[in-house]
């Protein structure tokens, strides 16, 4: 059986193949704020500008809202096989 652009819905992912999948809240959250947290002191002046926020904590719920609505995310299939996939 076959869908949409000939993908086969049932096919299982191997190990090293990537795939696209919906960012989990907290999963994309942590990432948000590992994000910000790690670039804050370079592009804070940035931040500031074009997000309109003062702080640390402003700019990550700011990104955070703004951006999640189902995000797509790029994985890779860990060795373990799917649905285990490489952080």
């Amino acid at each position: 059986m076959t869908s949409f652009a000939g993908v086969d819905p049932d096919y299982i992912p191997k190990p090293g193949e990537r795939v696209i999948v919906d960012w989990d809240p907290d999963e994309y959250r942590a990432e948000r704020i590992r994000e910000v947290t790690q670039h804050w002191d370079t592009y804070a002046e940035s931040f500031k500008l074009m997000q309109g926020v003062e702080s640390l904590e402003e700019a990550i719920e700011k990104l955070n809202a703004n951006d999640y609505a189902g995000a797509p995310r790029l994985v890779i299939v860990d060795d373990s096989g799917w649905p285990n996939v490489k952080k």
